[in-house]
């Protein structure tokens, strides 16, 4: 059930959802089954591998900035940090 090969990058947003649809796929047979466990190790090795491919893709994307609140900046600057 391997995606992506030999590049192992996600490059496009439908790369990005193919292989959010493979580790659902792998998410759904360890609830159906109940445990981690139930994976063999090959699956288990490529739940990973897919899990940073898409960690690596949501990285890359820029997030907006997020405004500081006032009242923790002076509090910040007040506890002499």
């Amino acid at each position: 059930m391997s995606l992506l090969r030999p590049a192992d990058f996600v490059n496009t947003t439908q790369d990005y959802q193919q292989v959010k649809a493979l580790i659902e796929t792998y998410l759904q047979k360890v609830t159906t089954l109940g445990s981690f466990s139930a994976l063999s190790a090959e699956e288990a090795d490529e739940l990973a591998r897919l899990s940073r491919l898409a960690e690596a893709w949501e990285d890359s994307i820029p997030l907006m900035p997020i405004a500081v609140p006032t009242q923790t900046r002076v509090r910040v600057a007040d506890s002499g940090r």
